[in-house]
């Protein structure tokens, strides 16, 4: 039996190779180059590839209960189309894309592709955090259609305080920190921290620290100072320490001491002038200055400062002030005959505390015969012995912590009794 067989089958082999091979020919494939998952947002772009010999003009798409079709159109060689979002159906989840095409002897072939429609984007949100001094972002983008968006976070560009120097009260200050970004808008301190130097109450420059948070990363370091209370009195008064013939041009100014002071910076200026002159900077509670213009207000002012550790001062918003009038030479007094008396008249003068007449025999010598304690008077009554030639002169004076500071004298009058 098995020998039977096997001759069968070596009979069947021998048939078999003087048998013809018959080829049959393989159809031309269309290819639909699409996604598999779109976005109902998001248009369904594809390409079409077909083989040599096929024409492609159009294509179908159904959704169930919408359907319609297009032209294809080439771009840089390559058949494409596109379906609007606009055309998707709302009641199913895909729809079938489908192209036709016909061979060189009219026979017409297709392809199909079904497209499953996801009613939203699939976002996946990167943000990347704005600095003190670059813009971030954040940037959604869909992982389905590659639809992505981007929101720009402005950089916090001005950071300030509401004051940068307070004057001493013995209470604490605390400047509150406003933040402006790039494109104008205040930016929420929900952003950010701010925390302050301990104390804040004395003389001194005291740091704040802003440090962000949330969309935004990094620090600021801002400072503000309390620099010392302004003095509450000051005196300027004409002065003997150098003379008491000529200290009419002479000045002492003083103050009293301000708590928390490193030292004080002084200023003068005379009534005419539209600001002040540097005087000097001192430690102490005075200052003098000599040989200033005759007959001349002046205003002196005291600024208080704080120095801290590196050497930079902070002076004071707000000064003391105090006046002085210089004494200045009188005009060359009149004398006349009043009664059995001669009468010497003057030109009233400001800041003086008093007037000097001398008549003297000799027209260069000195004879004080009266001092009159006036601020306002302009004449004196004085005796003198008939038959006799005098020379009369006039100076003011400023009495000052019980001292008399006089001016220069006058030119003569001479008068014959």
């Amino acid at each position: 039996m098995k020998k039977q067989i096997l001759s069968i089958l070596l009979i069947f082999c021998m048939v078999m190779l003087f048998i013809p091979t018959v080829t049959f020919a393989k159809e031309p494939t269309i290819t639909i180059n699409a996604p598999d998952v779109v976005c109902a947002q998001q248009d369904c772009k594809f390409t079409v590839t077909v083989p040599k010999g096929v024409t492609c003009t159009e294509f179908g798409y159904d959704a169930g209960d919408k359907g319609s079709g297009g032209d294809l159109s080439t771009e840089n060689g390559v058949l494409c189309g596109v379906i609007l979002s606009e055309w998707y159906s709302v009641q199913n989840s895909s729809f079938q894309l489908t192209v036709h095409g016909e061979t060189e002897d009219g026979k017409i072939i297709s392809a199909s592709k079904t497209i499953a429609v996801q009613p939203d984007h699939s976002f996946k949100t990167v943000t990347t955090k704005a600095t003190i001094s670059k813009n971030g972002s954040v940037v959604s983008t869909c992982s389905v259609c590659g639809y992505a968006t981007c929101k720009k976070i402005y950089y916090p560009k001005t950071i300030k305080l509401s004051a940068t120097e307070y004057t001493y009260s013995g209470k604490v200050k605390k400047p509150t920190v406003t933040v402006i970004d790039a494109n104008g808008k205040t930016i929420s301190s929900n952003n950010y921290t701010v925390s302050y130097a301990s104390g804040c109450k004395n003389v001194g420059r005291y740091k704040v620290t802003v440090s962000f948070k949330g969309k935004y990363k990094g620090t600021k370091t801002l400072y503000f100072t309390i620099t010392p209370k302004t003095p509450s009195s000051a005196k300027a008064a004409l002065t003997s320490k150098y003379s008491t013939t000529s200290g009419y041009d002479d000045v002492k100014f003083s103050w009293k001491k301000s708590a928390g002071a490193s030292g004080y910076a002084v200023y003068y200026k005379k009534s005419s002038a539209s600001g002040y002159t540097y005087l000097t900077t001192t430690t102490d509670t005075y200052v003098y200055k000599k040989n200033l213009s005759d007959g001349v207000k002046y205003t002196f002012k005291v600024v208080p400062y704080y120095k801290d550790a590196d050497g930079t001062k902070y002076a004071s918003e707000t000064y003391t002030t105090a006046t002085v009038y210089t004494l200045k030479k009188l005009p060359t007094p009149e004398v006349t005959k009043s009664g059995s008396k001669l009468k010497v008249t003057w030109s009233n003068i400001n800041g003086e505390s008093g007037y000097q007449i001398s008549g003297s025999t000799s027209k260069t010598g000195t004879n004080i015969v009266t001092t009159y304690p006036t601020t306002s008077g302009t004449y004196k009554l004085i005796r003198a012995a008939k038959g006799k030639t005098y020379y009369y002169k006039v100076r003011a004076y400023k009495t000052v912590n019980g001292k008399k500071i006089y001016g220069p004298w006058s030119n003569v009058t001479k008068f014959e009794c």
